[in-house]
């Protein structure tokens, strides 16, 4: 979580939106238990890549 949280920063400095897709269950666990979640919020956690994508596309 530390490692991801430390990259969320780094790219968040950098103007660049964090997302994640195909997250699995155990590690969906470890970020509802993390402060990261909260800053990525749960809008930017996708079930696959293609919902990823379309959904990016659609915020232009």
């Amino acid at each position: 979580m530390d490692m991801l949280e430390e990259l969320y920063d780094e790219l968040a400095d950098r103007g660049i939106t964090f997302a994640m897709a195909r997250v699995k269950q155990d590690l969906y666990a470890q970020l509802k238990r993390s402060p990261l979640l909260q800053k990525i919020t749960e809008e930017r956690i996708y079930l696959t890549l293609h919902t990823m994508i379309v959904g990016f596309k659609s915020r232009q």
